[in-house]
C-alpha cells in the first residue's frame, strides 16, 4: 500500500489548514496521528524538544517539513500524517522556509524512519511538481486523485 493510500485510508490528512505558526502546523499533524493511535500525547513535546536541541533540520526541501521525535517520545506504530497549509509558515530554516507541506512522521524505531517512512516520502517527492500540486489541493477527492 502506498504512503498516499495509507494517509487517506487512515484519515491522516488536513487540507488547507490555517496554521498560526509552525508549532500549530506540527500540533495538527500530531493530533491526526494521535487520533488514529500512531502516537501518544507526549510525542508533540518530543518534537519540540528536538527542535530546541537541533533546530528545524527536518525542513528538508523548499516548502516541505518532516517533523518527528525519537521513537521513545511516544511513537506507538509507524505512520505519517500530511498537513497542507492554507498559507506557508516559517519554521526558522535558513534555506527552505516558508513551509506549506508538513509530513509528521512517527516510527517505533529509527530504522523504520530511515528505511521505511522516509523512503516512502522521498519517493513521493520525486515528482518535481508534487509540492505545488499538493499546495493546490482543496478537498479529499483531489488529494485521492493526486495519490492515485
Amino acid at each position: 500500500m502506498s504512503l498516499g493510500t495509507r494517509i487517506i485510508e487512515d484519515n491522516l490528512f488536513a487540507i488547507q489548514y490555517d496554521a498560526s505558526s509552525w508549532q500549530d502546523a506540527v500540533q495538527k499533524g500530531c493530533s491526526l496521528l494521535e487520533d488514529q493511535g500512531y502516537i501518544s500525547h507526549h510525542y508533540y513535546q518530543g518534537i519540540l524538544d528536538v527542535v530546541a536541541e537541533h533546530g528545524p533540520y527536518f525542513v528538508i526541501l523548499p516548502g516541505v517539513a518532516m517533523p518527528h521525535a525519537r521513537p521513545e517520545a511516544g511513537a506507538l506504530k509507524t505512520g505519517c500524517s500530511l498537513v497542507i497549509l492554507k498559507q506557508p509558515v516559517v519554521f526558522g530554516h535558513e534555506d527552505h522556509d516558508p513551509v506549506q507541506v508538513v509530513f509528521t512522521m512517527a516510527a517505533k524505531s529509527t530504522a523504520e524512519i530511515n528505511e521505511g517512512i522516509l523512503v516512502d516520502i522521498m519517493t513521493l517527492l520525486d515528482d518535481e511538481n508534487i509540492i505545488e500540486r499538493l499546495a493546490q489541493v482543496t478537498d479529499a477527492s483531489e488529494l485521492t486523485a493526486l495519490f492515485s
